[in-house]
């Protein structure tokens, strides 16, 4: 899921000419990474 997050946010971003945030993905996912295992 997250994958195709990542393939159509790039796409997005590159099409209406913004630039897009690696750094803020990469938190947002270890966010839910330390979320996820949390709950497990």
């Amino acid at each position: 899921m997250c994958d195709l997050f990542h393939s159509l946010a790039v796409a997005v971003a590159e099409h209406f000419g913004f630039i897009y945030r690696q750094d803020e993905e990469d938190g947002i996912m270890q966010y839910l990474k330390e979320v996820k295992e949390q709950i497990l």
